[in-house]
């Protein structure tokens, strides 16, 4: 950019249609110039972008002593600690945590299906097969034999217990909800079948329940269509749990970026800020296509205030901390100057009123605040902001 400069004093301007300032009045100085474009500092990994363009500035001299008068219509900021957090941007897609495939438990002609987007809760009927029903129980063991008395102990029949007891099937706590099957069991069992008004046997078969994951269970996908047969064991709906999540790919080189438990901003569609944590890191790299780079997938869960209206697979940006400056000294981005002669400073206003430039390195850059540092930078001091 070309500095055009000023008129030196006692250089005739009238033919510009300007004229000499009285001979009692000293020539003013020219002000820092503050003018729109973009600014990449590389090495501070500083991008700012602010509807396409950011605010900087040039100076027409020594970075270091000179000084101006402040206006009265700058804007002054000030010299702040903040933790500042450096973030690298992923695109990713909001859906629902846990997704599962829900099978048929039967052969036979499929004859009702829980409606997508719908919400089941144990007890309720996620589909039929030659219009017999499958019932939805809570649980994260799936049902691999039939429960009835006698069987050995184990985690389904405690699951089952669970259910019946949660159902009001157990008013009078009969039941130890445990891993034993025992009279209480059968007995609980058969409540649950009279209030259906099926035969009281005591038993449940492999065909009457489906354990998933409480609570509740959102359709995400019908994968059947009415009328069609299937075999047992084949896919008939897919089921979320209702909190909203995020699913990232990101390239199997950086899992540096990420770990269990950690935070993860996103973006939601309409420009809502909010903090996730990262709940599940894959284990096996795949590539998409062929030709691309291996990726793991990202689970990234959103908090349960999280107000979400998108619909399920929407797009979304998530930002991952790539480093954390804590106690920084910092100012807002648009106090920044670059320097003509290379570098970068701050316009710092004196007790007096009159600005000097003073030299700064640039550190992290995190919404709308850069970090910098130098001599007689400190916490408290006063500099001008935008004009």
């Amino acid at each position: 950019m070309t500095d055009t400069g000023t008129p030196a004093v006692g250089t005739d301007a009238t033919a510009s249609g300007e004229q000499n300032a009285p001979a009692h009045e000293a020539p003013r100085r020219p002000r820092w110039r503050r003018v729109s474009w973009k600014v990449a500092v590389p090495a501070a990994a500083l991008l700012v972008v602010a509807g396409g363009a950011s605010v900087i500035a040039s100076s027409d001299g020594d970075s270091s002593t000179n000084a101006n008068s402040i206006g009265a219509d700058t804007s002054t900021t000030q010299v702040s600690k903040r933790t500042l957090v450096d973030r690298e941007t992923l695109s990713g897609s909001l859906g629902y945590e846990d997704q599962r495939s829900v099978p048929a438990t039967r052969a036979g002609t499929v004859t009702q299906m829980a409606a997508e987007g719908s919400t089941k809760e144990r007890g309720q009927i996620l589909y039929r097969v030659d219009n017999a029903p499958t019932y939805l129980m809570y649980g994260p063991v799936p049902v691999y034999r039939a429960l009835e008395a006698g069987v050995s102990d184990g985690p389904d029949v405690r699951q089952l217990e669970a259910n019946m007891r949660a159902l009001g099937y157990d008013d009078g706590k009969d039941m130890t909800i445990d891993s034993d099957w025992d009279w209480a069991t059968t007995a609980a069992v058969k409540r649950w079948q009279d209030a259906r008004d099926v035969s009281q046997t005591g038993s449940i078969s492999t065909e009457e329940i489906v354990f998933l994951p409480g609570a509740q269970r959102r359709i995400s996908d019908q994968k059947a269509i009415l009328g069609q047969r299937t075999a047992a064991g084949q896919a008939v709906l897919t089921s979320t749990a209702t909190t909203r999540a995020v699913t990232v790919s990101l390239d199997a080189r950086r899992t540096d970026l990420v770990k269990a438990g950690g935070s993860a901003r996103v973006v939601l569609p309409d420009g809502t800020k909010v903090d996730g944590t990262v709940e599940e890191i894959g284990t096996t790299a795949t590539a998409a296509r062929e030709g691309d780079d291996p990726a793991i997938e990202i689970t990234v869960g959103l908090p349960k205030t999280a107000k979400v209206t998108a619909f399920d697979q929407a797009p979304v940006d998530v930002e991952f901390a790539k480093d954390t400056r804590k106690n920084a000294l910092s100012v807002p981005v648009e106090a920044l100057l670059a320097l003509k002669g290379g570098g970068y400073g701050l316009e710092r206003v004196n007790d007096d009123g009159a600005t000097t430039i003073v030299a700064v390195t640039p550190g992290v850059y995190a919404d709308g605040f850069v970090e910098v540092s130098g001599t007689g930078v400190e916490e408290g001091m006063k500099v001008v902001g935008a004009s």
